[in-house]
């Protein structure tokens, strides 16, 4: 089981007004280099509504839900979530990456233009 302060550092980085792109592309290469934090991001995605609380807004606990599951690699269920959010850059650079991960790179670039 993780330290107690990395997982307090996951909580707490998930349910984050502001999530920086570095930082959500740091916790998915620890967090899949790691069973241990793997599996913590996963339990936290069990009990996501906690996290939900602590965020602004519904888009934003639904565009967070969509990072969480993208870290885990969970493209396929983050892609729905990121479509029905509003505008965002988090939003749209995951969308982006996420249909590059599908193999829908036309949907990708527009996307990732929206990012930049």
């Amino acid at each position: 089981m993780p330290p107690a302060e990395e997982t307090l550092d996951l909580k707490d980085a998930f349910s984050s007004e502001d999530l920086p792109l570095g930082r959500i592309l740091e916790l998915r290469r620890s967090i899949n280099c790691s069973f241990e934090r793997r599996n913590e991001v996963e339990r936290l995605l069990d009990s996501f509504a906690d996290v939900a609380k602590k965020l602004s807004s519904e888009n934003k606990a639904d565009t967070r839900k969509a990072t969480v599951l993208w870290v885990l690699g969970r493209v396929e269920e983050a892609i729905p979530l990121l479509e029905a959010a509003r505008a965002r850059r988090e939003k749209s650079y995951l969308l982006g990456v996420s249909y590059l991960d599908v193999g829908s790179a036309s949907r990708a670039v527009a996307t990732l233009k929206d990012a930049y």
